[in-house]
């Protein structure tokens, strides 16, 4: 046992002692046998705690006293004193009890309520003290006696905070870059977020996370002024492990602690402080004028000091955010079981049972999109190339560390493995970390981004086989040539026996018989066509429901499976090439098409039949509702039905459910059952088919190499602009036709055959790119947005060819596409010059919307025609405006097929 001055332990003592508490979530009866036994040996002190013996809480300190004020600037650098600060006690002290050698260590033995989770907050005094701070003007301790201003203590306090916010992260990160020796790699692995050697500290208990709660109320967090003192304030937030992220997330989903509009005001002051931070770093004086708006043009070295100067600061207050995108999903959750219970139980049971209707509020997705990070696409590319290739870049910086790891520098395959890696990742902003931030088309380019990358290895790797082995010439393009009149079965028997990496070329279309070229146009007709015919009702693969507009899939259908797996594959098709769909699935497809399980099953409730079968979901509810006898008036028995070429099918719900009568007892289990049969156990063959085909585009095998590993970043450096996602239109001389002619040999196999047989040789995963989607946003990148701005649509176009905005013949047509036309006539106006009936996901007004109105010679008799490949119109200069809405009214009812004008 060591030996220590008196006054040296008792200091040993107290460190022990508040580390204990904090970290074991004990009271301090039971710490003190503990502290006292650890302060006794050789072990090295707590890191963090002051120890002080006459430190006083934070709540009794005099926020109008100058001296009680220097001690709180002190106190807001100990931890302890920090999570013990304005806590409301849910029970008495508890008698102090005196132990053997810590009864003359003055030692406050005091109980510490709800060791399960984070301590209540009294935040009335909080913000009251912190108020009376801000007002406080005497004289600070530490002014000078110049002239110069000093900081005010509110000031103070927040770099006080600061201090130790830095002091937690650099020793976190100083651990994990000095592991402990004797640690076995099995046990540095994945055990904690991020620092997998990091023993438990005092943020692992729930006491220990108060003071994160506490400074997010700060009234400074909304000024400017204070954003270099909040940059270090916010550093803890970024070592969080996942469970203490829900353990903050589920303090502040719960409205007793924070009302929503506290909460959204946290967010927006988070929200405010990333984009002044970065508009203030593009607008610096080092960076071009131009440079928020041209960023592909900054000298790389610039960038690299922008990057330097500001990733880390977004990814701090990013991580903080997180806390939040997390509480208001449990908000959602919360909401999600509210409503079911409205649903089943009825109004008056859940008043009855909660004393109140109010139904748990949320903030919408949206709030939570930062505009400046979204703004900038060599941001995005940046954070993917150096979170894909964070190891590579590692070993290259360090050498001799991963020369002493021998391990080989690999690509992260899943997004929680980059999420564990961001807090070590001094490369990147954390946009894949906290995909929340993004909109639909960002997190799009993510998806072509890795599809790209995988694209050029690829083919270079065919390139390398056919210089070796003497293979065919690689082709960088999935070609389908196909007939009009047999589009089902020609695309079905091409796709078969398509390898998934295939999928994410880019497509040519060649209809046959056409002297069309594609460059885009082709390939929009051909998804519209295709999509048409399988919705076709004689086909009989869906219902379709006219009071919603919506399709839904038809559980008696007697189609191939291979069907569905074809429209499934469609989807993903789009998606890789930028091509909008008409299809008008309810929203509950996405849900099944992103969940985990193979059939895309999801737990729903009646609340998604309203969206889905409204008339079916009206009469349920009346069901549930209703106050007489159940029995008598419906007579129904646990026996679901659907009407299948005029014939009516009925399937028990559960066993014996033909001879079970739905009573007033049993109606609500007979919902859920009904609910579940109706969207997951009816269709689970075909829908499983369905996300099969979705799916087949999305995978990777997991055998694909690296890039070189003596130049890991040499495709994606070399060519930014190309790995945006943009294909070229080029290919270097080869044609469609020669292209399709290469790849016949593999679709004269049966369909489906190739690809069955691959799916037994050949292990693959989905891209993990597809994680960072939600419901709501593949919907909006598949299908594009139903709301057409012709005003935003005018503004984003342009004239060449010798017409001018203020040419007559643009102001008439405009005046034709805004008054004339009715919705559907603008719809189909869209159509013929773009290729869909759909604005793409950011509206009208977005650069890929944009159109170009040209002049096609002088007055004539022909008609408006248009290249859908470039959103390109051509218009002869008419010599009035009824001639040219004849015309143009001409030219969208013959709106199909191909030619070279």
């Amino acid at each position: 046992m060591a030996t220590h001055a008196p006054d040296a332990m008792k200091m040993r003592f107290y460190k022990f002692w508040q580390a204990i508490q904090l970290t074991d979530g004990l009271t301090g009866n039971e710490a003190a046998p503990l502290a006292l036994k650890q302060a006794q040996s050789d072990a090295k002190e707590p890191d963090f705690f002051r120890g002080d013996v006459s430190a006083t809480l934070i709540d009794d300190l005099d926020p109008t006293s100058a001296v009680d004020l220097e001690k709180a600037v002190l106190a807001f650098r100990d931890p302890f004193l920090l999570n013990r600060a304005f806590m409301i006690e849910a029970s008495p002290p508890e008698q102090e009890t005196c132990l053997d050698g810590a009864q003359n260590m003055d030692v406050d033995l005091v109980a510490d309520a709800n060791a399960g989770s984070i301590p209540s907050i009294d935040l009335p005094r909080w913000k009251k003290w912190l108020q009376e701070v801000e007002q406080f003007k005497g004289v600070n301790g530490d002014a000078c006696k110049d002239a110069h201003p000093t900081p005010s203590f509110l000031e103070r306090l927040l770099e006080s905070f600061g201090d130790l916010s830095s002091a937690i992260e650099k020793s976190f990160s100083s651990k994990r870059q000095k592991p402990d020796s004797n640690s076995s790699s099995a046990t540095q692995s994945e055990d904690r977020s991020g620092y997998p050697d990091i023993p438990p500290s005092f943020l692992d208990s729930p006491r220990g996370l108060r003071f994160l709660i506490l400074i997010l109320f700060y009234p400074t967090l909304a000024d400017p002024d204070s954003y270099s003192t909040w940059h270090r304030a916010l550093r803890v937030f970024r070592i969080l492990s996942t469970s203490q992220r829900n353990l903050l997330a589920a303090w502040f989903a719960d409205s007793k602690n924070i009302c929503l509009d506290e909460f959204q005001q946290i967010l927006q002051n988070l929200q405010q402080l990333i984009t002044i931070t970065f508009l203030e770093e593009f607008a610096s004086s080092d960076m071009p004028e131009d440079a928020m708006a041209d960023a592909d043009n900054i000298p790389d070295q610039l960038w690299d000091f922008f990057v330097m100067r500001t990733a880390q600061k977004c990814k701090n207050a990013l991580s903080c955010i997180d806390i939040l995108w997390k509480a208001n999903i449990k908000k959602r959750e919360a909401l999600k079981v509210w409503r079911k219970s409205v649903l089943v139980k009825g109004a008056a049971a859940m008043v009855k049972d909660t004393g109140s209707m109010q139904a748990p509020q949320t903030l919408k997705e949206e709030e939570f999109f930062n505009d400046a990070l979204n703004s900038v696409e060599r941001v995005l590319h940046h954070d993917y190339v150096y979170a894909m290739f964070f190891e590579h870049i590692e070993r290259d910086s360090n050498p001799f560390a991963m020369h002493q790891n021998r391990k080989r520098p690999q690509k992260p395959k899943s997004l929680t493995e980059i999420q564990c890696k961001a807090m070590l990742n001094n490369y990147t902003f954390g946009l894949m970390a906290y995909s929340f931030c993004l909109d639909a088309c960002n997190k799009c380019r993510f998806l072509m981004f890795d599809a790209t990358s995988r694209q050029r290895e690829e083919t270079r790797q065919e390139i390398m086989n056919q210089m070796m082995q003497g293979h065919r010439r690689a082709n960088p393009y999935l070609v389908l040539k196909v007939k009009r009149d047999n589009l089902v079965q020609d695309t079905l028997h091409r796709l078969a026996s398509v390898r998934p990496a295939e999928f994410r070329k880019k497509l040519k279309v060649v209809f046959e018989g056409e002297a069309g070229v594609d460059e885009g146009g082709v390939k929009k007709e051909f998804f519209q066509l295709l999509v048409e015919q399988l919705y076709d009702p004689n086909y009989a693969m869906f219902h379709y429901n006219s009071t919603n507009k919506t399709y839904w899939f038809n559980p008696g259908s007697f189609e191939s499976n291979l069907q569905y797996e074809l429209f499934g594959a469609l989807l993903g098709m789009a998606i890789y090439n930028s091509v909008i769909l008409d299809i008008r699935f309810p929203t509950i497809v996405y849900d099944k098409l992103l969940a985990d399980d193979v059939a895309g099953y999801v737990p729903c409730s009646i609340d998604n039949l309203v969206d889905v079968q409204p008339d079916m979901a009206k009469s349920l509810l009346g069901m549930l509702e209703f106050e007489g006898n159940v029995e008598e008036v419906y007579c129904r028995n646990f026996v679901a039905s659907y009407e299948n070429f005029g014939a009516v099918v009925e399937v028990p719900l559960k066993e014996g459910g033909e001879t079970i009568p739905v009573t007033n007892a049993n109606c609500g289990e007979f919902v859920e059952l009904y609910v579940d049969w109706f969207f997951n156990r009816s269709i689970e063959d075909k829908f499983a088919s369905f996300k099969r085909g979705f799916l087949r585009s999305m995978e990777i095998e997991e055998e694909e190499t690296s890039p070189s590993a003596s130049d890991p970043l040499s495709m994606l450096l070399g060519g930014r602009a190309s790995s945006a996602g943009q294909a070229s239109s080029g290919t270097g001389g080869e044609t469609a036709q020669e292209a399709d002619g290469q790849s016949q040999e593999s679709a004269s196999s049966p369909p489906g055959a190739g690809y069955l047989q691959r799916q037994q040789n050949t292990k693959r995963q989905t891209t993990m790119f597809l994680e960072l989607f939600r419901p709501a946003e593949l919907e909006l990148l598949i299908c594009g947005s139903q709301v057409l701005d012709f005003e935003a649509y005018k503004s984003n176009t342009d004239y060449t060819d010798g017409f001018e905005a203020s040419s007559e013949q643009c102001k008439w047509f405009w005046e034709i596409a805004m008054q004339s036309f009715d919705d559907d006539q603008r719809r189909e106006l869209l159509t013929f010059v773009s290729g869909s009936d759909r604005a793409p996901p950011k509206g009208l007004a977005a650069p890929e919307a944009r159109l170009t109105i040209s002049r096609q010679g002088p007055d004539s008799e022909s008609l408006p025609t248009a290249h859908t490949c470039f959103n390109h119109l051509l218009m002869p200069e008419y010599s009035s405006k009824e001639k040219l809405e004849a015309k143009l009214r001409l030219a969208l009812k013959f709106n199909q097929g191909f030619g070279i004008i």
